[in-house]
């Protein structure tokens, strides 16, 4: 496998007084908060410094296929092609921040591959190990050159066996697989939310295999799920949960850093819930839900609007008066 060839890095490298800035910025929104302790909101601290703003990073990996034209840029930046809205490749800080440190990253295929933030058996995700395509060179830090960004199964998560996923397109999702010198089995999902366009749902949730799978549902609060308390309640229609994952692939999508008060203010528990699908396959789903017809899916930097009925029909079954309709 060839590496990487960069065009023109240095020209489109992240600006470190812009990482730098917006990881003030989520850090004073928690002080705001006045926390006793930071909740996951502290995550977006780690987000922030590793996509900072769509269109200020990107690595080349050929995200614009020949043929396609891009029509115009919306909004504030959001760049939207022939049938979709394009997501940049992520570009990585040149240096640490502490907060970067804390997400696994691997080079593959020309794809940057993030871990997986939603918590997954160790031993489901065993029982999905595929073929093993290579071995990562735990080569990424803060003081790697741009260039180690380019190289083959690069990484910032050391040495690993690299696998793909069963029943899973390894253009989305691939796996790491350790064995510990105890003998303890270590597996973690990664998967590839940038360089791509994507036109409707379908080119995201359509990979997550939700149609005719799932076979349990729960939801939880803002509160709850802030502060990681298994605080679940039951979803229990599941001819509307079968509606719902079909409308999930229609769905349209735009991108969260330049469209952002289409979301408005939803950190609190009237305008949130997060909804967790368990598969068949033993991994789970986590769906943001937000009041107005809008769901967030686990380190995308997308979010998508939803059809109207069937999403107050869903917001109503979680206990919540109107869901509201996108506009």
């Amino acid at each position: 496998m060839n590496d990487l060839k960069l065009k023109e890095f240095d020209a489109i490298k992240a600006d470190r007084k812009l990482i730098d800035s917006t990881t003030q910025q989520v850090q004073g929104m928690l002080r705001k908060r006045g926390r006793k302790r930071p909740g996951r909101m502290a995550g977006m601290i780690a987000v922030a410094s590793m996509v900072v703003v769509a269109g200020s990073y990107a690595v080349y990996t050929n995200i614009n296929s020949p043929g396609q034209s891009i029509v115009s840029p919306v909004g504030g930046g959001e760049t939207v092609v022939a049938g979709g809205v394009k997501v940049p490749a992520i570009e990585l800080p040149s240096q640490s921040n502490g907060a970067a440190d804390m997400i696994g990253l691997i080079v593959y295929d020309g794809r940057i591959y993030t871990q997986s933030l939603i918590e997954n058996d160790p031993d489901k995700i065993l029982s999905l190990l595929g073929e093993k395509l290579g071995r990562t060179k735990g080569t990424l830090n803060e003081w790697s050159e741009q260039d180690a960004y380019a190289t083959e199964f690069a990484s910032s998560i050391g040495e690993a066996d690299v696998y793909t996923v069963k029943g899973y397109d390894t253009d989305f999702r691939i796996m790491t697989y350790i064995e510990q010198e105890d003998g303890t089995k270590v597996a973690q999902l990664f998967e590839c939310l940038n360089g791509m366009t994507v036109s409707s749902g379908a080119d995201l949730f359509g990979k997550l295999n939700l149609g005719g799978n799932i076979v349990q549902a729960d939801y939880r609060s803002f509160s709850d799920w802030d502060y990681e308390k298994d605080n679940f309640q039951p979803f229990q229609d599941n001819a509307l949960l079968d509606q719902f994952t079909l409308a999930l692939l229609d769905a349209v999508p735009y991108l969260t850093a330049d469209n952002e008060e289409r979301l408005g203010d939803y950190r609190n528990d009237a305008r949130f819930k997060e909804l967790v699908l368990q598969l068949d396959d033993g991994l789970k789903v986590s769906l943001k839900l937000v009041e107005g017809g809008y769901v967030l899916y686990n380190g995308s930097p997308l979010f998508f609007a939803l059809d109207g009925d069937v999403f107050r029909q869903v917001w109503s079954a979680m206990g919540m008066a109107d869901g509201g309709q996108n506009q």
